[in-house]
């Protein structure tokens, strides 16, 4: 594409770059038609697919009306030095980019609430039209010299159920620092609760000024999204209330129905967190939490400084993430403090929450929502309402006040009692105890004996059970009855059954990672079919290569049908953080291979590093060492429930994204298990293995690929 600075398209002049982008740069232009200052985004390609895509992001741009989008004044295409320029022309912000903003340092609560509920709402508006943005980011939240936020770049939008959030060719639309990770998944379909993830990510960027997941390239942030929970965010923002982090942290389940149902929802609740007051539990007059504050029964109205500065330790627990939703629905948990000057509203006498209006736009409950009236009363919002925003007088329910006159209630119950007509006989003074009696010798036997039988009774019929199994099941499986049976209420089994069904999901889940990670040219590729390539693999009985198959590696069982290994490796390619993938054959053996990675060899040939190792069977171990010769330590092992192919003469595809400390491996493009560690972080060579568990074993090895 062209320089376009000082250059005119139609009768727009381009003054100065303002924003670069993957597919379009926006300038600073000038209307000569209505003499104002624009932003004009010009896309970099006049290819047909740019083509259509400049036409389908014009033609969403112009059906939308809100407050909180960004609206377009016009669109077109010139020619520019025979280069067909589209363009679309849109308001000038002087206040920049969000992005730009949380860069400097990150936002007040305060402001991090206000934003979430302006644009919530413009992102609730599209998704009522069935308008999917697919690419919710701070880079794309655009402010006013005024502070006002506006929704930009529908560039990759589309309707609801339309596409995949990949291409063709498996590359991600969007950014994935703000993905949701079942947009990961094959033939996923971009929806609502996608855009909300990223809205939930822009959360927690806008109060920490970071986003949470970080990693050395797009591929490690991907496993990030789909292995790991995100981090607290209140590590890197103290002043946020608990209750706040917990709306932030369910914005970014990793299942989609675990997440709010609107972006409205996510705002309203994060909202009432900030002015949720914590209660202390009740503490002798005049205590003290940690801060040295002393516990009042009302704050100053109209502020929310003493709800959000309250000590960790000083609240009560909270309410879990799963029951946010719930208490949302029965209403507010609290009562927002009144305007200065105004007495607070008692919570017994019914009157309406005050509601200061933040924005030009007012905002109504959901549908539905029941009011403080009509919501029944819980355990969680008793909870919730005490101490803050309550007058000096406290009014407890019928209950409490009738706990708390026991003492005066049992006082008159005790003197009826006492009364003549109710007096009971005194009793008689008793008679002196005469001294005890010392006790005959046979009784000691014979209390031994009875717990000796006592002991027979309960020993021997355990010990069957245990020798000989539940009773009514056979050993041999031949009661198959019965095995179905017991099979079926043992937790054990249960637990089993759940944590297959939670790999396969998982490893559904991350297909399209590897696929993404594997789509690019590899920056290294050998077949392993031949000696004479660049590369430098050993070459001994133990190591070889044969045409057409690959490159074998053989080793003899121990002695004594004892187990050994072999291992063949390259010397003169260095990886680091890279992605590897190579075919596996077990020829022969029982005891199966596995790749060696980042491994550094000593002048005697030993191995110090990471070893992704398989048996025939598909059980996995992963581990690391700094001489594989004396020992090694698991890191993880397992067996693979799908996607691993059994047989003779069956290849297996190894697959292992190794950056930084992150360690994923995969089978087949099926996910494995992913991991973090710190033990051999340096680059370094490959190798490949052969063990010999009670039968020779002959490994084939071929197509090795190593993507960056």
């Amino acid at each position: 594409m062209v320089d376009l600075e000082g250059r005119t398209l139609d009768r727009y002049e381009l003054r100065q770059i303002i924003g670069k982008g993957g597919m379009a740069d926006v300038y600073e232009g000038y209307d000569t038609r209505f003499q104002r200052i624009v932003a004009v985004k010009v896309f970099k390609r006049d290819d047909e697919e740019m083509r259509r895509r400049f036409e389908r992001e014009a033609r969403v741009m112009a059906q939308l009306r809100h407050p909180y989008l960004i609206p377009i004044f016009d669109a077109g295409s010139n020619s520019v030095d025979g280069y067909e320029c589209y363009y679309l022309v849109m308001p000038y912000l002087e206040g920049g980019t969000l992005r730009t903003h949380l860069r400097r340092s990150p936002l007040k609560p305060e402001e991090a609430a206000r934003i979430l509920r302006d644009i919530g709402s413009a992102l609730d508006y599209i998704h009522a039209r069935g308008i999917i943005h697919r690419d919710i980011k701070s880079s794309n939240v655009l402010l006013d010299n005024e502070g006002r936020c506006y929704l930009a770049d529908f560039g990759i939008a589309r309707s609801t159920g339309d596409v995949t959030q990949l291409t063709s060719t498996g590359f991600l639309m969007g950014t994935v620092d703000y993905m949701a990770p079942e947009l990961f998944e094959e033939d996923r379909k971009a929806d609502a609760r996608s855009d909300l993830y990223g809205l939930g990510v822009l959360l927690f960027e806008m109060v920490t000024g970071r986003v949470p997941f970080e990693a050395a390239n797009q591929i490690a942030v991907v496993s990030l999204h789909i292995n790991k929970q995100p981090p607290s965010p209140r590590r890197y923002a103290s002043n946020l209330p608990v209750a706040a982090e917990k709306v932030i942290l369910k914005s970014l389940e990793k299942r989609p129905e675990l997440r709010y149902s609107s972006a409205t929802e996510m705002a309203d609740a994060f909202t009432n967190a900030l002015q949720e007051q914590p209660q202390a539990k009740p503490e002798p007059k005049g205590a003290t939490f940690h801060s040295d504050r002393t516990v009042r029964g009302e704050p100053p109205a109209g502020t929310m400084h003493s709800a959000r500065t309250e000590r960790a330790d000083a609240a009560p627990a909270e309410p879990s993430i799963h029951s946010l939703r719930t208490e949302r629905a029965d209403g507010p948990l609290v009562l927002p403090s009144p305007p200065p000057g105004q007495r607070a509203a008692e919570p017994n006498r019914g009157q309406p929450p005050y509601q200061a209006a933040h924005s030009p736009q007012n905002y109504a409950p959901h549908a539905g929502t029941p009011t403080r009236e009509q919501a029944p009363r819980t355990s969680q919002q008793n909870y919730g309402q005490q101490g803050y925003g309550q007058p000096q007088s406290r009014q407890y329910p019928p209950e409490q006040q009738r706990y708390g006159q026991q003492d005066r209630y049992d006082q008159p119950q005790a003197r009826s009692a006492s009364s003549p007509q109710h007096q009971a006989p005194r009793p008689r003074p008793a008679a002196p105890t005469p001294p005890p009696e010392p006790p005959s010798p046979n009784r000691g036997y014979i209390m031994v004996g009875v717990a000796l039988l006592i002991l027979l009774i309960i020993a021997v019929p355990a010990y069957m059970l245990l020798k000989n199994g539940t009773p009514g099941t056979s050993n041999n499986g031949t009661n198959g009855s019965s095995a179905t049976a017991i099979s079926t209420q043992d937790p054990g089994a249960a637990q089993t059954a759940q944590a297959q069904a939670q790999a396969t999901q998982q490893a559904q889940a991350t297909a399209s990672v590897i696929r993404t990670a594997t789509a690019t040219n590899p920056v290294y590729q050998d077949p392993l079919t031949d000696a004479g390539s660049e590369a430098g693999w050993e070459s001994s009985s133990s190591c070889s290569f044969i045409p057409n198959e690959g490159y074998h590696v053989t080793v003899a069982k121990g002695f004594l049908g004892s187990s050994s290994s072999k291992g063949c490796s390259e010397s003169q390619k260095q990886f680091g953080d890279q992605t590897i993938s190579v075919d596996m054959l077990i020829k022969s053996g029982d005891g199966g291979g596995g790749v060696y990675f980042r491994v550094a060899k000593s002048v005697i040939g030993t191995y110090a590093g990471y070893l992704f190792q398989i048996g025939p069977d598909g059980h996995y171990k992963i581990s690391s060492s700094g001489n594989f010769s004396t020992g090694s330590t698991p890191l993880k092992e397992d067996n693979i429930t799908t996607g691993f192919h059994t047989g003779p003469g069956v290849k297996n595809t190894l697959q292992i994204i190794a950056h930084g400390t992150t360690l994923s491996f995969y089978v087949n493009n099926t996910f494995v298990a992913s991991l973090s560690n710190a033990d051999h972080p340096d680059q370094g060579v490959i190798a490949f293995l052969a063990n010999a568990q009670k039968e020779d074993a002959d490994v084939v090895y071929s197509n090795l690929k190593v993507f960056n």
